[in-house]
């Protein structure tokens, strides 16, 4: 909270001609995308703010673009609240390319070129980020539409959620699927993040709750630290780990650090609110 309180404006971005609605940061750090309301998805440079190219979305008004940069930059991964899944070569000024229909959340998968959808059936798709098409036989979660999808940092489970409370973990290798027994089986899951070292999980739900587990070889293992992260009436929107493995959630108009006890199955934490 203290590098945040003094923390200095580096650069104002600005050509939106609507309410920005995402916005993702390249792993290198030298760029920036941000995605909006007027249906475009710009390219800046972090450095100074300055626009380095633009794409106009065949999207409805309003739907939320939200955007992912590839893991070597070269791409942005582009969802919308209309079901909508678009890749979208930046560097090279291409045209994008839509993925499936009923798109619900997506994210680049494990290797270069590779792209990873939730769809509204329950179904979970592989696609090549190239071509466009689809690697193999979509993965099964359950009926609901998928909300949530997490890789594991070294890319050997895949973890998804749904609307219905139901959550798996997949592994990449073997394609084995796992059930995650979760404390909520009212509220849909809403986020999920893996730690760095890949053996906890932490869950978001709508319901406000979220849950940290353990994980051993691909299966959920002793205790779940359950707590609340934000109030009833507010989802969990995004939740993550530091890199000293505490807990970070935000949802409705607040956002948490939180320090877990193993041996205690507890969790506990600070909130401030988002202006």
């Amino acid at each position: 909270r203290q590098a945040l309180d003094e923390s200095r404006v580096r650069a104002v971005m600005r050509g939106h001609q609507d309410w920005v609605t995402g916005v993702a940061y390249s792993r290198d750090r030298d760029w920036v995308a941000t995605a909006s309301n007027d249906r475009t998805v710009r390219i800046w440079s972090a450095a100074d703010g300055s626009q380095k190219t633009l794409l106009h979305l065949d999207a409805r008004p309003n739907s939320l673009v939200r955007p992912e940069f590839s893991p070597n930059g070269q791409r942005v991964l582009i969802t919308t609240d209309d079901g909508s899944a678009w890749l979208w070569s930046w560097r090279r000024s291409g045209k994008p390319i839509r993925l499936g229909k009923f798109v619900t959340t997506a994210t680049f998968g494990p290797k270069v070129g590779e792209a990873v959808t939730g769809d509204v059936r329950g179904r979970v798709h592989v696609w090549d980020a190239a071509t466009g098409r689809e690697y193999a036989r979509s993965l099964v979660l359950g009926t609901a539409p998928v909300t949530a999808l997490a890789f594991s940092p070294d890319h050997t489970m895949l973890a998804a959620g749904d609307q219905v409370g139901g959550a798996a973990i997949w592994d990449t290798r073997s394609g084995r699927r796992t059930m995650i027994p979760l404390g909520s089986e009212t509220a849909s899951v809403s986020a999920a993040a893996w730690n760095r070292d890949g053996n906890e999980l932490v869950v978001g739900r709508s319901d406000g709750t979220a849950g940290i587990h353990h994980v051993r070889r691909g299966r959920p293992t002793g205790p779940v630290v359950e707590f609340n992260a934000t109030s009833r009436d507010s989802p969990v929107e995004r939740v993550a780990f530091s890199a000293a493995d505490l807990v970070l959630t935000a949802g409705g108009k607040t956002a948490s650090v939180w320090r877990t006890s193993s041996s205690s199955s507890t969790a506990t934490g600070c909130c401030w609110p988002i202006a």
